[in-house]
């Protein structure tokens, strides 16, 4: 058992390794020193409510409605529109201002982050988050972190939520996540790699990259490759 440090929540750790992982992370900036999250839209009379096919008015935006159409650093937008009539939707939701900016999107329904950045400025249902930086920070880069296998691995440990049926992403726990220093060289290594075309490539570089911004030993990434291959 180990005390977390967002809000001294315990967190149940049963080997050393993990605790060691862990503990090394304990002291770094949680993500949300860079990277905020908001929910999204809720209709008060049912999300089908305020789904279309097309653009009907003015105030039918283009929208992510379920999930499923985000993958990881890709969005497969199907073609649906939402309604953003106030008198129609719970408070709050969606802030124009964030929707309109690039922003990073992510599924809110699994038991590990699946993130995609956005550009085109979609709106969406409350079955997908969006995260925007507080700062210029690259959002290929938190991406990049936000997708890889030491925040799959990190997020599980932090919730136990692996494989259950009602599992959910919740905001507070990604902001909560540990975030790493890094240099704007090392940005930059991220911008390149979101241009190889070699996913399998890809993912090897970019997940190098994040054990070596967060410190890890062989032991240590050896011990994170494994629990991902026997949990995916």
């Amino acid at each position: 058992v180990l005390v977390s440090k967002d809000k001294e929540r315990f967190q149940l750790l049963f080997s050393t390794i993990d605790c060691d992982i862990v503990s090394a992370c304990r002291d770094l900036e949680p993500l949300s020193s860079v990277l905020r999250g908001h929910t999204g839209i809720r209709a008060r009379h049912g999300q089908k409510s305020v789904v279309t096919d097309h653009q009907v008015t003015n105030l039918h935006r283009p929208g992510l409605v379920s999930g499923s159409e985000l993958r990881a650093f890709e969005i497969n937008w199907a073609g649906k529109f939402i309604e953003v009539d106030p008198t129609k939707l719970f408070a709050g939701g969606f802030d124009p201002r964030v929707i309109a900016n690039p922003k990073i999107l992510v599924r809110q329904t699994g038991d590990s982050l699946i993130a995609a950045v956005d550009t085109t400025g979609l709106y969406h249902l409350n079955n997908v988050h969006s995260f925007v930086a507080t700062e210029k920070d690259n959002l290929n880069f938190l991406a990049s972190l936000l997708n890889s296998k030491f925040y799959r691995y990190f997020y599980r440990l932090k919730t136990r939520e692996h494989k259950k049926a009602l599992a959910q992403i919740d905001i507070e726990t990604v902001e909560n996540m540990p975030f790493p220093q890094v240099s704007n060289a090392q940005q930059k290594e991220f911008a390149q790699l979101t241009d190889e075309r070699d996913a399998a490539r890809k993912e090897v570089n970019t997940n190098k990259i994040i054990y070596e911004l967060f410190g890890l030993n062989k032991a240590q990434i050896t011990h994170i490759e494994n629990s991902d291959a026997a949990r995916i």
